[in-house]
């Protein structure tokens, strides 16, 4: 949720450095009933877990806005399958 308690979407993935450290989550936002939603990458840094009657809720110090104007995120191996190879090639 945002500060002012938007809901923004749910977590739908942890990134984390090879020491076990948590770099960023990734945020599904947008879309309805979670189809069309955006993956969005968060720096963990931004957020903040507060308690609630129900347990915990996430608050992230973007805005709605911030949020779905984001890029989306995309994997190391969705990154590489959408970039050509440049890789030259020879005949002999």
């Amino acid at each position: 949720v945002t500060a002012n308690d938007e809901k923004l979407g749910s977590i739908s993935d942890v990134i984390v450095e090879r020491d076990g450290s948590i770099v960023a989550v990734v945020i599904d936002v947008g879309g309805f009933l979670g189809l069309g939603a955006k993956p969005v990458a968060v720096s963990f840094d931004s957020l903040t877990a507060t308690p609630t009657d129900n347990g915990e809720k996430v608050v992230v110090t973007l805005t709605k806005e911030e949020l779905n104007a984001a890029p989306e995120f995309k994997s190391l191996e969705q990154a590489r399958a959408e970039t050509p190879s440049t890789g030259a090639t020879t005949t002999n």
